[in-house]
């Protein structure tokens, strides 16, 4: 996630990745802070299917809108 945040430790940072689950329209994983940086919440992701190339979800209350080029 490359959020920069300056008053944020969390933010700006590289994090594993755990995908939850699957299905032909939507995507779930977990952004597993706490594993790089003691005191970062770890958090869930879940995006739905728009189109061929399109993803929308939410994360951290942040709109995500990953695009296939």
């Amino acid at each position: 996630m490359a959020i920069q945040n300056r008053s944020n430790p969390c933010a700006g940072r590289a994090y594993p990745v755990s995908i939850l689950s699957t299905t032909a329209d939507e995507l779930s994983f977990s952004i597993d802070r706490a594993n790089t940086l003691a005191g970062c919440p770890h958090g869930l992701a879940k995006l739905r299917e728009v189109d061929d190339k399109t993803l929308e979800g939410e994360f951290d209350q942040i709109k995500l809108k990953p695009i296939r080029q």
